[in-house]
């Protein structure tokens, strides 16, 4: 139960970081990965502005600062190519 509880306030602490990153960011996109568990972890893609990217960058090393129970990663960036929903069938 108390694992239970730990997992769903890092899925909590983590999607609240979430929120705060994605204000530097023109879109914002939770990433499912099939079979992991709330303690092993969230996913997200930040569609950020190339001229905004440093700023995006320095707030998530302040979010690391504030946050040091949580470790984050990034890479990138990236081509948008996430973002794109594309409707073939049309």
């Amino acid at each position: 139960m108390e694992r239970r509880a730990r997992g769903a306030d890092l899925e909590v602490t983590a999607y609240d970081s979430f929120r705060v990153l994605k204000r530097q960011s023109v879109a914002y996109v939770p990433v499912d990965v099939p079979g992991r568990r709330s303690e092993q972890g969230a996913e997200a893609a930040f569609l950020v502005e190339r001229e905004h990217w440093n700023q995006f960058m320095a707030l998530l090393k302040e979010e690391q600062r504030r946050l040091p129970d949580l470790k984050f990663e990034h890479s990138g960036p990236w081509p948008a190519y996430d973002f794109v929903r594309l409707d073939l069938n049309g």
